[in-house]
């Protein structure tokens, strides 16, 4: 009796710390979201909110769509335009908390990875805070790889019925990735050539399934094709050479220092503003 007692105890003191590494944090960000300016990009996409469209030249619609649902609950504000950040950041975590529990269902393993999103700058500081397309993609990505997960490793377990919901879920996820960056279409390539290397999985490539699953996500992303249908394939042709033209050579020894203290900089130094609602 009093083993279970002491499990139930450990269990509770678990849930409580896990409930604190996620909900503290996020209220801190929603104290400091309004307390400095956008940066460059937040108000380019400042400007996709006050300009509808089905998409626009270098993005898909998301974060428009959750800009001006930010303002039209909490006006023209910078905590208007950024709330969705620290909450989708709080999804983003609480999805790959559970991804940690289904690959190795240890505490320790949990508390690790919520402490490292929330460590690393560019997750828990700068992309927790401001309101970019990665955000919406954070979320959508690591459910597709949640219901991946649980699709393909269990997919003899599953029933007829359960298989064509997860395959309906990855379909329609992978769409609503695209429509919040491009870097969503990445999703595609790499399930098949997982599907591919796995030989107890390989067999799946030569049902419908996975091509109607594709198909969904372009359906689901219909938006962004019709606007590039509309517009001649401007955002394919931009996204296509973006960056290449005169190559592109990257040096991490400069790169990460700068990086590191530009960003802790920024958001620091801004966040000393004084108006916590002021655009």
């Amino acid at each position: 009796m009093s083993r279970i007692r002491d499990r139930g105890r450990k269990a509770g003191t678990f849930l409580l710390l896990i409930s604190g590494i996620l909900l503290l944090p996020t209220l801190f960000r929603l104290l400091l979201i309004g307390r400095f300016d956008l940066g460059n990009d937040e108000a380019h996409y400042f400007m996709y909110a006050v300009h509808p469209a089905l998409s626009y030249f270098d993005h898909p619609l998301m974060v428009a769509l959750l800009i001006r649902t930010g303002m039209a609950l909490f006006g023209t504000t910078a905590f208007g335009v950024r709330v969705f950040a620290p909450v989708l950041f709080f999804l983003s975590s609480a999805i790959l908390m559970m991804i940690a529990l289904f690959l190795a269902p240890r505490r320790r393993v949990v508390l690790w990875t919520l402490f490292l999103v929330n460590a690393i700058p560019l997750f828990g500081y700068l992309g927790s805070m401001l309101m970019l397309p990665d955000a919406p993609l954070s979320v959508f990505w690591l459910l597709y790889l949640l219901v991946a997960l649980v699709l393909f490793i269990r997919y003899d377990r599953l029933s007829r019925g359960t298989r064509i919901q997860g395959w309906i879920l990855l379909g329609s996820l992978l769409g609503l990735a695209l429509l919040s960056k491009y870097n969503g279409i990445l999703l595609a390539p790499a399930t098949f050539f997982f599907l591919l290397s796995t030989p107890e999985l390989r067999f799946l490539l030569r049902t419908p399934a996975p091509y109607l699953a594709l198909l969904l996500g372009f359906l689901v992303a219909a938006p962004l094709f019709l606007w590039n249908l509309q517009n001649g394939g401007a955002s394919f042709l931009f996204q296509a050479t973006h960056g290449l033209p005169g190559g592109y050579q990257l040096r991490l020894g400069a790169l990460l220092p700068d990086w590191y203290f530009e960003t802790i900089g920024y958001v620091s130094a801004n966040s000393l503003n004084r108006d916590p609602w002021a655009l």
